[in-house]
């Protein structure tokens, strides 16, 4: 299945269901929950550590589940959701003259759009905008 770009990528349907937060949550926590467990491992210190999607990852165990984790190394996280970055750059695009203030506006508008049929098809595997609707 392509990616839904002209990357020339193909992504597994089996990828495309398995990428989201969540499921990466799920899966580190398990292999923390392992780890502990085990005799070479010192539990005083469980270091979990996540850049870019992991930064959210480990964010997200570290504020929701997982108690084992004492330390924590998140970089390359950014604050904001995907979306506000692209208006964010769109609209920087037309403020340095790259693009026209009309040009920007109507892509924000088809994002908007886009974000709609996100909202009413949020598990959906099927519908990508880079990733999954769902991812």
């Amino acid at each position: 299945m392509r990616n839904g770009d002209d990357s020339g990528l193909f992504i597994t349907k089996k990828y495309t269901e398995n990428n989201y937060r969540e499921k990466y949550v799920q899966q580190c926590d398990q292999v923390i929950n392992y780890l502990v467990k085990q005799s070479w491992v010192d539990t005083s210190k469980v270091v979990f550590c996540g850049g870019s999607e992991g930064f959210t990852v480990g964010a997200d165990l570290i504020a929701n589940k997982n108690k084992h984790i004492t330390h924590a190394i998140l970089f390359s996280g950014n604050t904001e959701r995907r979306f506000e970055n692209i208006i964010y750059n769109l609209r920087q695009e037309s403020k340095r003259g790259i693009r026209s203030e009309e040009e920007v506006q109507n892509e924000i508008v088809d994002m908007y759009k886009l974000w709609e049929d996100i909202c009413e098809n949020p598990e959906s595997v099927e519908k990508s905008f880079g990733d999954s609707y769902r991812a």
